[in-house]
């Protein structure tokens, strides 16, 4: 369940270090701070506030400083509103990662007696009823997790707490202030998440940290040009679609000031604009070209399970128009909203915000992503695929 932090992706070389010394500054990454804390990271969609997640789970894995020591135990998760993973939005479901993970000991690989022996119980009452074992609760997490950290410190980081469920979220967080309150060793929480009002109140007395402009400057520069060269090395860049006037024009400049002021009139200011953008971009397309992106979308944004790629080919396969298409292209058509990975199997959006934006559009609706379901699936059984219908009227 906490496999989405992305914690084991490459990162650039010294990224998100200004905001990992403000960590430190504020003594909760360190491994002999003797106090108990809740920290929340804030900041705007897309600002890499899940990258330094993935910077403060790397520096608890370090080794200790102290001869013979362990590193600190802990736990990860990264929420999300997925229809495909409902439970990653629970609190229930993700206290219970949090307690299989702290379970296990990281070196050896042994379970805890009191965990192990209260699975076994409630296994053997299920055979014996014949019914699913019963899960645990959040009070019973809560008891558990108290128990496990009693000898040791942890932590415990929950990316994209603004993701959890609202009428949940309360619930989550209420169980992490009595960690935090009442364990009786060190216990650090760390929360990273998008501006929410409902989380700023329900964490008026967490230490926060807000990723502004000055500290991810040089973190966006250099990420930036690192996947310039990337694309440039694809024949990528401009997804193709620049023609040699614009070309030539580009490169008659002589100054990085004047390509910018040039390109000035395209730049945006926040992810909705850029989201706004591409959807006018797709409401452009040729009817085969934008029954293919409603397709992809409608896919990612309802499927009740998690997307494997080649089932994501498999059900584009009905469309006779796009079958065939690999994944570059597929990405392309999609203006690099959607991340296709063939060697990972992978299939998603390229950030939860696209999600959540596109979600609420009249063109990726819930209705029009199940008549197309329903008219697809059905040419398919009745007529075959060169029936495929290439509008929604």
């Amino acid at each position: 369940m906490a496999r989405r932090l992305n914690a084991d992706l490459p990162r650039l070389t010294d990224t998100s270090l200004a905001i990992h010394h403000s960590l430190d500054e504020k003594k909760l990454s360190k491994h002999n701070s003797s106090s108990s804390a809740i920290f929340l990271l804030r900041g705007v969609r897309g600002c890499g506030k899940s990258t330094v997640a993935s910077l403060v789970v790397d520096h608890f894995q370090l080794p200790s400083v102290q001869p013979g020591a362990s590193a600190v135990p802990g736990a990860h998760f990264f929420c999300d509103t997925s229809n495909a993973e409902p439970d990653r939005g629970l609190c229930d479901s993700i206290l219970r990662s949090v307690v299989r993970q702290l379970t296990v000991d990281s070196i050896n690989g042994k379970i805890d007696t009191t965990v192990l022996s209260l699975y076994e119980k409630r296994l053997k009452a299920a055979k014996q009823t014949r019914v699913d074992i019963v899960k645990l609760s959040a009070t019973e997490c809560l008891t558990l997790l108290l128990d496990l950290t009693a000898i040791n410190p942890a932590y415990i980081l929950i990316d994209a707490i603004d993701q959890t469920r609202n009428d949940k979220r309360a619930a989550l967080i209420d169980t992490l202030q009595k960690l935090v309150d009442q364990s009786a060793n060190i216990f650090k929480v760390f929360l990273p998440s998008s501006d929410n009002a409902h989380v700023d109140v329900l964490l008026t007395g967490a230490t926060k940290l807000r990723v502004l402009p000055d500290i991810v400057r040089k973190d966006v520069r250099e990420f930036a040009t690192q996947q310039v060269q990337e694309a440039n090395k694809r024949r990528r860049i401009l997804n193709g679609a620049a023609t040699a006037t614009l070309l030539d024009f580009i490169c008659r400049k002589k100054t990085e000031q004047g390509i910018m002021t040039m390109l000035g009139t395209g730049l945006t200011t926040n992810l909705d604009q850029i989201y706004g953008r591409k959807l006018h971009h797709f409401h452009n397309l040729d009817p085969v070209a934008a029954i293919a992106v409603v397709q992809i979308f409608s896919f990612l944004l309802y499927a009740k399970r998690t997307l494997h790629y080649a089932a994501l080919k498999h059900n584009l396969a009905i469309n006779p128009t796009i079958n065939g298409i690999g994944a570059v292209e597929l990405e392309n058509l999609c203006c690099n909203l959607v991340l296709l990975d063939v060697q990972q199997g992978m299939a998603q959006f390229c950030h939860p915000s696209v999600r959540a934006y596109m979600i609420q559009q009249d063109m990726f609706s819930a209705n029009a992503a199940h008549e197309l379901f329903f008219w697809s699936l059905s040419a398919r059984m009745h007529f075959g695929t060169e029936h495929f219908p290439l509008s929604r009227q």
